[in-house]
């Protein structure tokens, strides 16, 4: 078995994560999306907030590209901003099969980024000012993407459970949930 660039480990995590996602994401209908836990927002608010950062954080930092979100429709009309997202969503009117199809193409232009990237990516500065964070370089920018997705999944499931949902995916449907 030959050795794997960095940037290939990540295209195969993003893809698993995404699977992960997807599969949490499923037995997920409107009202459960729009169910608020007296906490954290309701899970329509993590999706969107996970999604759009994905898009932004690989699209727009990483491959200076513009978002999927200016070609698709998102399912909503104002995009979460990259702070306070909190309150965006307990206001903003969002259609989950639209989000959802939007999520879907996303994470087809991480793989279509990541395919074409190189290790060079990891070292390349990256501005993240919006968010207070300054110039980071490209491994930071694509942690915090990865990441941001992976603790709402965390989030998400939480919040399934507190509907009497199974929160995360059993094994065989995590493989089956990206199409």
């Amino acid at each position: 078995m030959k050795n794997q660039s960095a940037v290939n480990n990540l295209r195969f995590m993003f893809e698993q994560l995404h699977g992960y996602l997807e599969g949490t994401m499923q037995n997920v209908d409107d009202r459960v999306a729009r169910y608020e836990p007296g906490g954290p927002p309701a899970i329509l608010g993590q999706y969107a907030h996970l999604v759009t950062g994905e898009d932004w954080f690989i699209n727009v930092k990483l491959a200076n590209r513009t978002p999927v979100m200016m070609s698709t429709n998102p399912g909503f009309q104002t995009p979460p901003p990259p702070t306070g997202w909190d309150e965006w969503a307990r206001t903003e009117e969002t259609d989950l099969a639209a989000l959802r199809a939007y999520a879907l193409k996303v994470y087809e232009a991480t793989d279509t980024f990541l395919a074409a990237a190189d290790d060079t990516i990891l070292d390349q500065p990256v501005d993240l000012t919006e968010v207070g964070m300054g110039l980071v370089n490209g491994a930071a920018a694509l942690f915090l993407a990865f990441t941001n997705v992976a603790l709402h999944t965390g989030e998400i499931s939480a919040i399934k459970g507190l509907n009497g949902l199974v929160g995360y995916p059993v094994a065989e449907s995590v493989e089956t949930a990206v199409v």
